[in-house]
């Protein structure tokens, strides 16, 4: 058992200030006495948040999730270094084989459990609409089928899915019942065919205000639905891909289900230049991550940074960012994790003022840093 003591804790809905952790693997007590036997760890008067757990990463530090398992170890070993304890390595639209390739290479991942967790695979594309496609590659887009279920499924933990596309209604009842999450996005549907797909069993939206049809007076589009329908919602929080003020409206319009993720690319963490997103390329500039047209290719972004721009942003308190960032991303995949309490995994980030992290645990070892 291990005790970490001098520490200010996001719990669920407070922080509580100069409190303290016991946990091996699990979550054993917080704020109790230490008991005989247990290592101590001086937390130093930091802050402890719940492990990040970024949904929706296509890579890091060069390393693509397209480029399979071994990019995907090597970008769980950078990743907490910002505080994320798990994560979904995100694929691209691409030709089917490449696509069976890097979730094969997820599936791989998934077993050498070192670094942050990889919790499976996010397949974004290829069901996505044309006109909404963003950074994906056309040639490659295509409607759902029953053959794509067998595919993906015993890997990947969530679809993005346009619900206009021809198939839609069946794949999405059929992953649902197969516990795979879809998430609506890249898509031109509107409100009311927003509302049908998730009462097909559609649980969120993929990077909201972003290739999605837009909200307007007379027509909500999907960026509206995501605002008002029962379901979570990614949120790019770049100050690129949503402007402080709108993350601010979001967090207004939608208090309690918002999800923080990356989106990020090869290119995170690396200086500006060139990179590569599946079979487009691209180059970072002033930390814009842009195809040749200046059409947004995912970001670089790293999720503490996401963290701060969002409270910088909204004015949320840490609980309810750790709420985003932690809690929200572990209840859509039904995992009991993201949060500091007794019973769940211990996985968890001490940061600093600066948002650094300087001590990440992921199931009670540690994975980045030390005291």
């Amino acid at each position: 058992m291990k005790y970490l003591y001098n520490v200010d804790i996001v719990t669920p809905d407070a922080l509580v200030r100069t409190g303290s952790v016991l946990y091996n693997e699990k979550i054993i007590s917080v704020g109790k006495p230490c008991p005989d036997g247990a290592e101590k760890i001086d937390g130093q008067g930091m802050t402890l948040w719940p492990g990040l757990i970024d949904i929706h990463t296509h890579g890091f530090g060069g390393r693509d999730t397209m480029d399979g398992g071994s990019a995907v170890a090597e970008t769980a070993k950078q990743l907490p270094r910002y505080g994320v304890t798990a994560f979904l390595p995100t694929t691209v639209t691409a030709p089917p084989q490449a696509v069976r390739d890097a979730l094969d290479g997820v599936k791989a991942a998934m077993s050498q459990g070192e670094g942050a967790q990889v919790l499976g695979a996010h397949l974004e594309g290829p069901f996505l609409e044309k006109t909404r496609k963003g950074a994906h590659d056309e040639r490659f887009l295509c409607p759902p089928s029953a053959q794509w279920l067998d595919i993906i499924k015993g890997c990947v933990k969530i679809v993005t899915l346009a619900p206009e596309l021809d198939g839609a209604e069946e794949f999405t009842r059929e992953c649902a019942r197969s516990g795979i999450r879809v998430s609506i996005g890249h898509t031109n549907a509107s409100y009311e065919l927003c509302e049908q797909a998730v009462s097909w069993g559609a649980s969120s939206f993929t990077h909201i205000f972003n290739a999605m049809s837009p909200q307007t007076h007379r027509q909500p589009g999907a960026a509206g639905a995501a605002l008002m329908l029962d379901c979570f919602a990614e949120l790019i929080c770049d100050n690129i891909h949503v402007v402080p003020a709108v993350q601010k409206m979001a967090f207004r319009l939608k208090p309690a289900q918002l999800i923080l993720i990356t989106d990020s690319v090869m290119a995170a963490g690396l200086p500006d230049g060139d990179f590569t997103l599946g079979t487009v390329s691209g180059t970072v500039k002033d930390g814009a991550a842009r195809l040749p047209d200046g059409t947004l290719a995912g970001s670089v972004l790293t999720m503490n940074k996401a963290v701060q721009n969002f409270l910088q942003s909204t004015g949320a308190a840490p609980w309810q960012a750790a709420r985003f960032a932690a809690e929200n991303p572990a209840s859509l995949l039904g995992l009991q994790k993201g949060r500091i309490q007794v019973g769940y995994d211990a996985d968890f980030v001490l940061f600093d003022r600066d948002f650094q992290a300087k001590l990440t645990v992921s199931r009670g070892d540690a994975i980045y840093g030390g005291l």
